[in-house]
């Protein structure tokens, strides 16, 4: 398979019980809390691969038929790991015909310029709060 799909598991501590640990895994778990959530909400979602290969974590289908791009990234204080994300959304809103994504992290709020397409900041607690 070139692009397996993505497994959520709805009982993390499950996960963490039989799993093999190497690290925190905190992004991880992070993204599997949001894919849970998406699904809890009834969304309609899926990830994604760019042309150039570039991964979304989520592309949504909203309810007037279009899509929103999500990424979903613990930390972005590292700068390969900011360009690495943007650019995944920058490439993909090309694709889907859009002009904007999301990155749900931890803790960082605002909006950046990525060319002519503008990413949202949003930590996940506040995504969570906002239905």
């Amino acid at each position: 398979m070139s692009a397996p799909r993505k497994i959520y598991a709805f009982d993390t501590g499950m996960v963490n019980a039989v799993r093999f640990r190497i690290g925190s895994d905190t992004g991880r778990l992070l993204e599997n809390l949001v894919a849970v959530e998406w699904y809890r909400r009834g969304n309609e979602f899926f990830s994604f691969k760019t042309a150039g290969g570039k991964e979304v974590d989520f592309v949504v289908r909203t309810a007037s038929g279009g899509f929103s791009l999500f990424q979903v990234c613990y930390d972005l204080s590292d700068q390969k790991t900011r360009k690495r994300e943007f650019v995944a959304l920058a490439k993909a809103a090309e694709e889907f015909g859009i002009t904007d994504g999301t990155v749900l992290t931890w803790d960082e709020d605002g909006v950046e310029t990525v060319g002519i397409y503008q990413i949202h900041l949003v930590p996940v607690w506040k995504w969570l709060l906002n239905r």
